[in-house]
């Protein structure tokens, strides 16, 4: 499998339109999320209350022993969900929220397995990444990224759940955990980007003068 034939949800905005881009052409159904200027070109805007993406059921969505989920967030309420495949009992195959300290968590079989280190709740733009992958080996089969840059690991070696619940963007399992900010170009592989993959996204839309190339920085 090639690394781009990975990728299997890819979420743009035209307008208030939001597509999947990726070959799998996954249909989304918008729920009260506006499309407004984001970090780079159009994000969604989401209330904190009522406000969601929902993925058709696809069998794309079944990933099993590994998952890359990646996008960029802005948001200064913490305790919400950026995205989430499972039920209202908080029964889920896989997710990414931001808890009560505004450190990302991944979610796993129905648990937090990687917790971050950095307050993302901050009203800033943050380019987040988590990784998994069953069959790593070691004590860092789960990791979170923050701009690039690897922020925590957790040691974890079990077969992600697979259940018929949608994944929905913009929410943990209940309405009251909705995100309450910006959400944007959020992708979802089923491989385990590594480290170069993950910080080659990140710069991947910055100006050259915010990155180095090689060791010289570009200004």
């Amino acid at each position: 499998m090639s690394r781009s034939s990975g990728k299997v949800l890819d979420i743009i905005s035209f307008g208030n339109n939001f597509e999947d881009i990726s070959r799998n052409r996954i249909t989304l159904t918008n729920t009260n999320v506006e499309a407004v200027r984001g970090k780079f070109g159009e994000y969604g805007l989401y209330n904190g209350s009522d406000s969601l993406l929902t993925c058709a059921i696809s069998s794309s969505l079944l990933i099993t022993n590994a998952i890359t989920i990646i996008g960029w967030i802005k948001t200064n309420v913490a305790d919400n969900g950026i995205l989430y495949k499972g039920d209202a009992s908080e029964n889920g195959d896989y997710g990414l929220r931001v808890d009560s300290s505004g450190f990302v968590r991944l979610i796993l079989n129905d648990a937090d397995r990687v917790t971050g280190t950095i307050n993302v709740a901050d009203d800033k733009w943050y380019h987040i990444a988590a990784t998994y992958d069953k069959d790593a080996g070691g004590t860092t089969e789960g990791k979170i990224y923050i701009n690039g840059n690897e922020d925590a690991t957790g040691d974890y070696s079990t077969v992600i759940q697979t259940s018929s619940d949608a994944l929905k963007i913009g929410r943990y399992h209940s309405a009251t955990y909705t995100f309450d900010g910006i959400l944007g170009d959020i992708k979802i592989y089923n491989i385990a980007l590594d480290a170069y993959e993950v910080y080659k996204d990140y710069i991947s839309r910055l100006p050259v003068s915010k990155y180095e190339v090689g060791k010289v920085s570009i200004s």
